[in-house]
């Protein structure tokens, strides 16, 4: 897909912001990576943000009436967008009450884990979580779409995440499913996750597999990529 000039040089910034802050150091292929796949495609039109109003709703931002303030969110280094409320009770129509669901990691948590998760071309990767898509896409452009299956448990996430990475031509395995049970058709040997999953669901694999997940279990708000063996 051909993105809007206007986002082609967001990314650009975005990317030279990450560079400054050290976000690509040790992996000069993330930064070409970042700016090969367009995270505006993997964005939902309606988004909330982590941040409430005097009636302590989450702020949402539209991308057909607030077009700039959206991209800008798209492409703030630290700012997440939260796609999903009360698995999707809650319609994206403005401002809302509710429990974050699903959410697209901020650039800067994208590009360090996958710094830290460091996957070689050709890796076969399970990714835990598929929410918007992006992440597949990025381990896609990577690894090459045929050695990424990515599982989410919501089968409407998972079906707008395959059209979304379909249309920006991406076509990993998108699968419905629970990922602590894994998905041995596409038994990685690299694990790709949001939520760190037990180490026993990680399939025998070879001396390099691994894990990658923003939180440890020891401490929820910390980060621990995790290397394992089999």
């Amino acid at each position: 897909m051909s993105p809007e000039p206007g986002f082609l040089s967001l990314r650009a910034e975005c990317a030279r912001a990450l560079a400054a802050q050290g976000y690509f150091v040790g992996g000069d292929w993330l930064c070409e990576l970042f700016e090969a796949v367009p995270r505006e495609a993997f964005v939902p039109d309606g988004v909330w943000l982590d941040d409430a109003d005097d009636q302590q709703r989450w702020l949402f931002l539209d991308r057909h009436r607030e077009l700039r303030p959206w991209a800008d969110a798209v492409y703030d280094l630290h700012t997440p967008l939260v796609t999903q409320l009360d698995d999707g009770s809650v319609p994206a129509t403005g401002p809302a009450k509710g429990t974050f669901t699903s959410s697209l990691s901020a650039p800067s948590v994208v590009v360090r884990m996958l710094r830290e998760l460091s996957p070689e071309p050709g890796a076969r990767i399970l990714e835990v979580a598929t929410g918007s898509g992006y992440n597949a896409a990025l381990l896609s452009a990577r690894c090459g779409e045929e050695n990424v299956t990515t599982v989410d448990i919501d089968a409407h996430l998972a079906a707008r995440a395959a059209k979304r990475l379909a249309d920006a031509g991406f076509h990993p395995t998108v699968v419905t499913g629970d990922g602590e049970k894994g998905y041995l058709p596409g038994a990685p040997t690299t694990w790709s996750s949001p939520l760190p999953p037990p180490t026993a669901s990680l399939p025998p694999g070879s001396p390099r597999s691994g894990l990658a997940a923003p939180f440890s279990p020891r401490s929820p708000r910390r980060w621990a990529p995790t290397p394992c063996s089999s």
